[in-house]
């Protein structure tokens, strides 16, 4: 079984850095310090602009392949949210059109 099928790189922009303290990774920005615990099923390499997220285990049966790809995707996700949210602050726009008190989105 290939490994690069369970493998996700995630960009680190200059400003962020990732460190490892007591089992947490700390994405710590210019708005604040956010960390994770990490699932025993994954491991992380960190390089200086960027992090790779893979599966550190052996052979996987089809319903345990599934559950692995949808734990590193979902961890995926997170990492490029909590980079994203150390970098700015939350921020929701919206723009309302409308006549006489009645706003369409």
């Amino acid at each position: 079984m290939k490994t690069d099928r369970f493998k996700k790189i995630v960009k680190i922009p200059p400003e962020v850095k990732v460190l490892l303290k007591n089992d947490y990774y700390h994405f710590v920005g210019p708005k604040g310090e956010i960390k994770h615990k990490l699932h025993e099923y994954l491991s992380i390499d960190i390089y200086s602009d960027y992090l790779c997220i893979f599966f550190s285990g052996g052979i996987l049966k089809k319903r345990e392949r599934i559950k692995i790809s949808s734990l590193l995707n979902t961890t995926y996700s997170l990492f490029n949210n909590y980079i994203s949210g150390v970098l700015n602050f939350f921020h929701r726009s919206l723009k309302l059109d409308g006549i006489d008190g009645r706003a369409h989105v």
